[in-house]
């Protein structure tokens, strides 16, 4: 049994189809891929507290709530540890050395040597890495930055999950976004003092003799019946090809219009012309039977 084959017109249906389908998800994938980029927040060099976001829209500062060699928060307590904080500086605390938290005075949570803001989530976070290490790898403290412009300054302790991760929440006016300051008006100089002398009245001279020439622009009747020539050509041989094409299915040279009449066009107009030469010296006193010989 032989497989069915699809009229040409189904098939071309099924090509635009893939086509469009093709189109729309490029133009999704262009539209997806700069929102996943994701807004950034990047430290300010030689600071581990304060981060300028990368479209140029604020900046989180949090060199308020610090403290120098010390730290700025203590007495923090979960689960039987208590917890020292200080978010820009680092300070050593007994044998917790290079800190920005401490654990019980003796274990080191995070350092100012890796430090990362993350504002993709809501609210922000800011990690701080290279704690001491525990098994295999390096504690790291994980601080939620809660925006409250009436609050200023409360840390709480929210667990170590997993083991070696420790949670903290900064609730601050200073955890906020900042938006930076408009730029300062810019001072223009004051416009020149105006010229109040009358200007000398110009003497009257003779107008310059202007000689006009007169250009044709119109279009002629040749070039109108050229453009009206192509413009049916052009017509002719669109809507013939496709209507020999979709309609009735021809392919290559055969989806030209009247191809048959065309093709036996040369052969007509040599028949032709002999036909003119012949009657010519037939008249001028030749043979008539010139043309058979032709």
């Amino acid at each position: 049994m032989e497989p069915r084959v699809l009229p040409p017109s189904f098939r071309q249906l099924r090509h635009n189809i893939i086509c469009w389908k093709v189109i729309h998800v490029l133009l999704l994938a262009v539209a997806i891929l700069p929102a996943a980029r994701g807004l950034k927040c990047n430290v300010q060099s030689g600071s581990s507290c304060i981060c300028h976001m990368d479209d140029g829209s604020g900046s989180i500062d949090l060199s308020a709530v610090s403290s120098k060699d010390k730290p700025f928060f203590s007495g923090i307590k979960n689960g039987g540890s208590t917890y020292s904080f200080n978010p820009c500086s680092q300070f050593t605390d007994k044998s917790c050395k290079n800190a920005i938290v401490c654990q019980d005075d003796r274990t080191c949570c995070g350092r100012p040597t890796e430090v990362s803001f993350d504002v993709s989530k809501q609210p922000p976070l800011v990690t701080y890495g290279k704690g001491d290490v525990l098994g295999k790898a390096a504690r790291i403290s994980i601080v939620v930055l809660k925006c409250d412009p009436k609050q200023d300054h409360t840390l709480t302790m929210d667990g170590e999950n997993p083991r070696g991760t420790y949670h903290f929440t900064l609730t601050s006016k200073y955890s906020c976004v900042v938006k930076p300051p408009p730029p300062p008006p810019t001072t223009q100089a004051p416009p020149p003092p105006v010229d109040t002398t009358p200007a000398p009245r110009p003497q009257p001279t003779a107008a310059p003799t202007v000689y006009h020439h007169k250009e044709d622009s119109q279009v002629s009747v040749g070039t109108i019946l050229d453009i009206s020539m192509l413009m049916v050509l052009i017509t002719y041989l669109v809507a013939g090809t496709s209507f020999m094409y979709f309609r009735r299915g021809e392919r290559g040279k055969d989806a030209l219009p009247n191809i048959a009449f065309w093709m036996a066009l040369p052969g007509l107009i040599k028949e032709g012309s002999l036909f003119l030469v012949v009657k010519v010296r037939s008249l001028r006193g030749g043979s008539s039977a010139g043309y058979d010989a032709l």
